[in-house]
């Protein structure tokens, strides 16, 4: 049981960087959604196999052999390497938990770095997103890393009266 509950873990933390789930096809809000999803029970999934294959070490060195005994019945060996892989279970499982631990303080740090006030801007709430538009006199200029939009580009471009004027679009 610990085995199956690893690799599908394993599998479900993989799924949105091999491609499986695609923004094109899916749209940005439910992609970010089912991504977020998958790698949140990847980790509990590959978090709670170990902490079950290393129950049975642990309980063996504190002295509860019979619950040891029952735990091993239970949940079954994660590989043959009996207490060596019980420890190295316990050590996987604490290196899970400081990260998912330390992840959530940096995620909870940047979202009240970036908020924006509320009196700045038009503030919209849609699909459980906040928008900020923010009135400007001029475009700013910025830059996207990456490739530059090509013939295949589909996005919305300016009206030809605009195109190579300062502040309208690309040419």
């Amino acid at each position: 049981m610990t085995l199956t509950l690893l690799v599908l873990g394993a599998a479900l933390l993989v799924l949105p960087g091999a491609g499986v789930l695609r923004p094109d096809r899916l749209g940005p809000v439910p992609w970010a959604r089912l991504c977020a999803a998958s790698l949140s029970v990847g980790a509990s999934l590959v978090q709670a196999s170990l902490a079950m294959a290393a129950a049975p070490t642990v309980l063996r060195a504190l002295g509860v052999h019979g619950a040891a005994n029952l735990c091993h019945r239970m949940f079954g060996a994660l590989g043959g390497g009996g207490a060596v892989t019980g420890w190295l279970s316990l050590a996987g499982f604490a290196w899970v938990t400081v990260i998912r631990l330390s992840s959530r303080k940096r995620d909870r740090r940047l979202v009240r770095v970036a908020a924006i006030e509320s009196w700045l801007g038009d503030h919209v709430v849609r699909d459980g997103f906040e928008r900020v538009t923010i009135p400007l006199v001029e475009a700013p200029a910025y830059t996207v890393p990456g490739q530059r939009p090509g013939r295949g580009h589909r996005g919305p471009r300016a009206p030809a009266h605009t195109r190579g004027a300062p502040g309208g679009g690309a040419p």
